[in-house]
């Protein structure tokens, strides 16, 4: 069964949220760790989350072969939907407050905002810090 999550990003100026949903593995210990380590600016996020929804995520966004396919992922690379198995996607329209907070029910969400990450965890709601703390107590 697929931990699901959401990460995303809060632009100041338009004071909105972009997202994407993540399949695979949404626990603080996987995806967050992943989050806090690889993808901690804004840009780096800006440009995961231009890529559309993930299956999988990796370190990196770009494939470093051509060998890259869906079910034959490169180490360490993010498997996304509409890249690697061809599904369409259409970009994430920026959401409100009120949109994002009854937008997605999965198990976990990530926020990145003023410079860190911040999650929760079973639709609770509060976000929290995610810190190394957290990331490495699963």
């Amino acid at each position: 069964m697929a931990t699901r999550c959401f990460i995303a990003y809060y632009d100041e100026q338009t004071e909105t949220y972009t997202d994407v949903y993540s399949h695979w593995d949404g626990y603080p210990s996987w995806v967050g760790k992943i989050l806090y380590h690889n993808y901690n600016t804004l840009e780096k996020v800006k440009e995961l989350i231009s890529h559309g929804d993930i299956s999988s995520l990796g370190a990196k966004i770009e494939a470093s072969t051509d060998n890259h396919k869906f079910m034959q992922p490169d180490d360490d690379t993010t498997v996304f939907y509409h890249r690697d198995r061809g599904d369409k996607w259409n970009e994430t329209e920026p959401h409100t407050h009120t949109e994002m907070s009854t937008l997605r029910h999965d198990n976990y969400a990530y926020l990145f905002k003023d410079g860190k990450w911040l999650y929760w965890w079973d639709n609770t709601r509060v976000y929290k810090e995610l810190t190394e703390e957290i990331i490495n107590r699963d």
